[in-house]
């Protein structure tokens, strides 16, 4: 049996839905610093040495960044859909609880597909002595990526004199009233950064890792590119971004911070759409009976102070907030809104819920400047028609509408050259699509299948025309997105195109029931829908 002693010696700990006792425990063998995360909240944690913080979403426990992760009671669950990937370890209180029929699911899995193992069973005395055991995973196959950390003796004062000194473009996004001193304990600090500065201060603090003063003195912070980078969603449409940037003004010891309105706006934003937030913000929302009475921060009452500030009523639910960063232009695209979806919860149900109607199986490709430049478009439509679809619009882009487009869809991130530029990288070709086989579905079980659909068509021609440093493809994930596509990219189009979408979908109960029943929709809804009821369901 291991010996927990030499798995947390110096580490940073988080708990999930833990008992106070073994929290303390593990402190008092060696731990640098241990998080308790509960869904309470009155603990009386002064006699204990430990931090303590809400969570309400289970998912919350998959961001965890400290060095070993314990999962217990109903945080077990979040493996059924997830993992913590940035803990080196990963422990799980072996007992009798509901949690381990969900949690022991995505477990097995993750065994067999070889992503984690199993390296034996810990056993862990509390405070009065009681024992309990644990189950120890390893992770496997991927490396972790933990956040960047500011040392301790360089400080945030120093740190934020540097910037300016470099003339760096940055702002501190939020919780920034108290600095030089953190909002709370164990708490970091967000950034905002041009993306040729968001290098220049990772580089800055790898030179000086070796002034680090311990992994509980560090402090954690996330560094957000303006721009996005290839393969995420930027933290904020990257126009809005680059917005927030040229309005910055003082902030306290020195730093930069947003205008009180775009403050605002922002943290609106954060709350209701970031991953994992929405529900878990504590807001009331129409979606939702019961609003989290723990929420990490006390987000709504933020929101009135900072509205208070600008003389502004932006509302009290998420609806209500949400309506109120639409009007202002902050609210998330669609294709955006899509991403987010997966994570959070209320997104899901604002935006792309059963019931929204209509057919589905519509989709816009869009191929980049470099593929038409090499002449590749007739070769792509050739790989589309193959794979089952159907192109009812075709249209390579005006220099005006190539700039509209990069601006609005995708969240404003294309890609670029190593040297920033985005010659190449820009929309030049918009192909408009129909599934031959899921548009004669019925839309309320292809609402999944036609996202696989697409992403097994994009696959299929990233695999032909992608180059080792360049992709060639991006294609909205479902109908409802698509018509945001249309709208910026066909405008005058829109009505023809959803007459003759839907004349596509006019098919036989036999025909929509033979698609349902295919083999390849069985196995897609076994692997991801029900991946995606999950999440929704038990997690959020």
């Amino acid at each position: 049996m291991k010996e927990i002693e030499a798995i947390i010696k110096n580490k940073i700990l988080d708990v999930y839905d833990g008992d106070i006792n073994i929290t303390s425990a593990l402190k008092a063998n060696g731990a640098d610093q241990v998080t308790l995360y509960k869904n309470e909240e009155n603990i009386n944690l002064k006699d204990y040495n430990v931090f303590k913080r809400p969570y309400g979403a289970i998912l919350e426990a998959a961001d965890c960044v400290a060095d070993v992760c314990f999962l217990d009671n109903r945080a077990i669950k979040v493996l059924i859909a997830m993992y913590p990937s940035t803990p080196k370890y990963v422990l799980l209180r072996i007992s009798l609880q509901r949690s381990w029929i969900l949690g022991s699911i995505g477990l097995i899995r993750r065994l067999l597909l070889g992503l984690v193992k199993i390296e034996g069973v810990v056993k862990i005395s509390d405070i009065n002595g009681k024992g309990s055991k644990w189950l120890l995973l390893k992770q496997k196959g991927m490396s972790s990526q933990k956040p960047p950390v500011l040392p301790a003796n360089i400080g945030v004062v120093k740190f934020l004199k540097w910037l300016n000194a470099e003339n760096i473009n940055y702002l501190v996004l939020r919780f920034y009233e108290k600095l030089p001193e953190l909002y709370r304990e164990a708490g970091d600090i967000d950034i905002l950064l041009s993306n040729k500065d968001k290098v220049r201060v990772r580089n800055y603090l790898e030179d000086n890792k070796h002034l680090s003063a311990g992994v509980s003195k560090d402090i954690r912070l996330g560094l957000h590119a303006a721009s996005g980078e290839e393969g995420t969603i930027p933290y904020y449409p990257p126009l809005l971004a680059k917005q927030m940037l040229d309005n910055a003004v003082d902030g306290p010891a020195g730093s930069r911070i947003p205008c009180p309105r775009d403050a605002l706006l922002s943290f609106i934003y954060h709350a209701l759409y970031h991953a994992k937030k929405g529900y878990a913000a504590g807001i009331p929302s129409k979606f939702k009976k019961l609003t989290e009475k723990h929420p990490e921060n006390n987000y709504i009452g933020v929101i009135k102070a900072m509205a208070k500030v600008v003389n502004v009523s932006p509302g009290n639910t998420m609806e209500e907030l949400d309506n109120f960063l639409a009007s202002e232009g902050w609210r998330p695209k669609l294709d955006t809104l899509a991403k987010l979806a997966d994570t959070n919860a209320w997104v899901y149900d604002r935006f792309f819920s059963i019931g929204q109607g209509g057919p589905v199986g519509l989709s816009v490709f869009i191929l980049r400047e470099w593929v038409h430049e090499q002449n590749l478009i007739d070769r792509a439509v050739k790989i589309i028609e193959k794979n089952g679809f159907k192109i009812i619009r075709k249209k390579v882009l005006s220099e005006e509408e190539k700039k509209l487009a990069s601006e609005t869809l995708r969240g404003g991130s294309w890609g670029n050259n190593p040297d920033g530029s985005t010659i190449g990288w820009l929309p030049a070709v918009t192909l408009v699509v129909v599934d031959m086989k899921c548009v004669k579905m019925p839309p309320t079980y292809a609402k999944g299948y036609e996202h696989y659909k697409i992403r097994t068509l994009k696959n299929s021609l990233r695999s032909q025309f992608d180059m080792e440093d360049k992709g060639s493809v991006h294609s909205t994930d479902n109908s409802h997105e698509s018509w945001e596509y249309i709208e910026v990219c066909f405008p005058g189009e829109v009505d023809a195109v959803k007459r003759e979408f839907q004349a596509l979908a006019h098919v036989s109960i036999l025909s929509k029931l033979k698609q349902f029943l295919s083999p390849t929709y069985i196995k897609h809804s076994l692997r991801y829908s029900v991946r995606e009821y999950m999440i929704r369901k038990f997690l959020t």
